[in-house]
């Protein structure tokens, strides 16, 4: 009768620990899920306030991108590369403070989107080319090696909206 007992009792801790874990793991869930919308809302608060700059001010973060961290800026570009060297989620840019001609974009750059690897859907309609208008943050310097076997050093933005110019 004792075992009949302590099997019993077994199953019940057994259950009540699936429980626990279960409960647990839609805890997670929950947290993931505010976490994500909490994002979003950031990140379209961060569109809202984003401003255009003048010729003037977008010298200014080309100049020095890691002083304007965090910075919400509209700018215009031209995408000059968007392949299997940058990514999905990545590509480099010629930029303006606003929208001119095809070949009018004066400083280099680049642009990354979505968690920088993968989930970057906001740049699936884009190709090397296009001309976009570009809410964006100052993500600050990136330097990269160039083909041509040297070095150079651009600002680097994180998209926050685009779309053809």
């Amino acid at each position: 009768m004792e075992s009949a007992q302590d099997e019993a009792d077994e199953l019940r801790a057994a259950e009540e620990e699936r429980r626990a874990e279960e409960e647990a793991a839609a805890s997670r869930k929950a947290e993931e899920q505010a976490a994500k919308e909490a994002e979003e809302k950031a990140k379209k608060e961060n569109a809202n306030r984003a401003k255009k700059v003048s010729q003037r001010e977008l010298a200014q973060i080309v100049k020095k991108p890691d002083a304007h961290i965090d910075e919400n800026v509209i700018l215009y570009a031209r995408i000059t590369q968007f392949d299997s060297g940058t990514g999905p989620c990545a590509f480099r840019a010629d930029l303006s403070h606003a929208h001119v001609g095809k070949y009018d974009y004066e400083h280099n750059s680049m642009f990354t989107a979505g968690d920088r690897l993968l989930d970057c859907e906001i740049l699936d309609d884009f190709v090397a080319d296009d001309i976009v208008q570009v809410t964006a943050t100052v993500l600050g310097s990136l330097t990269y090696d160039t083909t041509i076997g040297g070095s150079t050093t651009v600002p680097k933005f994180q998209v926050v909206k685009i779309k053809q110019a």
